[in-house]
This record gives C-alpha cells, structure tokens and sequence, in this order.
C-alpha cells in the first residue's frame, strides 16, 4: 500500500511523501493518505530496530505517561523522542537519520523490510494461477491473503481468468468490503460486466473514499465515464461532502 501511495503522489505531489507536511493553503483533507499511518509506522519499527525492543518500550510507557490526554504536533514529537531516547546514544540518532524519515521525499533506504512466509505461499499461487490457471487453495485465506492475491495479480486479465476466479471463490458477492473494493478494480479494468450491478450496489452502499476513490478513477481511465457518472448521481446524496468533492473532480463534473 505504502509503494503504491508514494508511486502515486511522486507523480503529483513529491512533497505529500513526507511524515512532516506542510499544509498551509492547502486542503487538510489532502494530508489524509497512507504516508501518515504506514510511513509513520515504518519509521517507528526503525527507531525500535535501532535501539532495541526494550529500550522502545521504556521510551513509550514515559510517553504516554506524559502526554497522555494531550495532543502534541510532529514537531514537539520528534523532540520529545530525541531527548528521551535517540539522543542516549551517539549511533541511534544516527543510524535512524530522523532529516531522511520526517523531512525529505519518498521512503529511506533504512526502510524495514517485511518478509512473511504466507504471502510468499500467496504469490506461489497466484503464479501457477496465471501461469496454469490452477487455482489456489483457499480453506486458510484471510482478507489479507486475498488483498495480496488481489493487489499482486495485474489489472487487465482476460474474462476468462476473472470469470474462473468468480465461479470458484464467489468474488463478486463478497461481503467484505475490502475484498470487494480489489475485485471490483479488476471488474471495471477488464470490463467485467458480471460485476457490474454488485459494484453499483457497492458504489451507494459505501462512502470512504478509500473505496470510493480507485473505483471511480478505474472506471474514468478505462473509458466508462458515462457509467462513472450514472453511478454517483445515484450515490451522491448519500456521500460525504468530502467524497463529494473528490469524486466530482475526478469525472470533471463541473
């Protein structure tokens, strides 16, 4: 997700990749992306790699002892962090390099790199999938299983292949949103009109952008504006005034 995020916003916005963002004259709304919660994240799991798992904790309890029922800002965070911890040692402070994680574009070479055996199985899958069109065996998939099958597979396979994926796994009547939101991306690329009225349903039921958003621009970027626009004037009043906005700009919608 993370990658993803960065790959977009270096096309449109470097300095959005940031953890400290300058947000003046700006949308507030627009600072809301991944970068906060999974850049931040990363850079936390570096700190901890650093200094230790139990000089972390240390760290966190005298946190939240002190800020607890407080709002603090990046600034006075990164502070609070340095006095009380990276600043304890001469190495942490520079092997964390807080100016590359808080201060510049993109993701630091220092990121953590995550590794799970369960998705190395998912990808296996998914190779023989569009290699052989074997399926996967999936009695012990969780969401995040499918999000990874889903997310690795590329957009634009044949009918075949999704119709297959369908029949087998029930796709398309998936209760779980998250699920559904990566399907119903496949759907639109590959014009999988068997998907098509459990989108729409899903397009009225929904409001997070989150969903909202990837949907509505597959569908404008594949040349289905027409359908685009029939399903949000259905939905609109239904829809946050922010996902309001952000869903008019991306059909033009003047």
């Amino acid at each position: 997700d993370l990658l993803s995020t960065l790959a977009e916003l270096k096309e449109s916005n470097p300095d959005d990749t940031k953890l400290f963002l300058d947000l003046k004259e700006s949308n507030p709304d627009d600072g809301v992306t991944d970068i906060a919660y999974e850049k931040g994240r990363f850079f936390l799991l570096r700190v901890e790699e650093v200094v230790g798992r139990g000089a972390f904790d240390s760290f966190l309890n005298s946190y939240f002892a002190a800020k607890a029922f407080k709002t603090i800002n990046t600034k006075e965070f990164i502070e609070t962090l340095e006095s009380h911890l990276l600043n304890t040692k001469d190495e942490w402070k520079n092997k964390v390099d807080i100016q590359k994680w808080v201060y510049d574009t993109g993701l630091p070479d220092s990121c953590p790199k995550p590794v799970s055996k369960y998705f190395e199985q998912v990808d296996k899958d998914l190779k023989e999938f569009l290699n052989s069109n074997l399926l996967p065996e999936v009695s012990n998939y969780t969401t995040h299983h499918w999000l990874r099958f889903l997310r690795s597979m590329p957009e634009g396979q044949s009918l075949e292949k999704l119709n297959m994926l369908d029949s087998a796994f029930s796709l398309t009547s998936v209760g779980n949103s998250e699920i559904a939101c990566d399907w119903f991306k496949h759907a639109i690329v590959s014009k999988y009109t068997r998907a098509y009225p459990a989108m729409e349903k899903f397009l009225i039921k929904v409001g997070r952008r989150k969903f909202l958003t990837p949907l509505y621009s597959r569908m404008v970027n594949s040349d289905q504006l027409d359908l685009a626009k029939e399903i949000f004037y259905r939905a609109k009043s239904g829809y946050h005034a922010v996902s309001n906005t952000t869903i008019t700009a991306i059909i033009n919608e003047k």
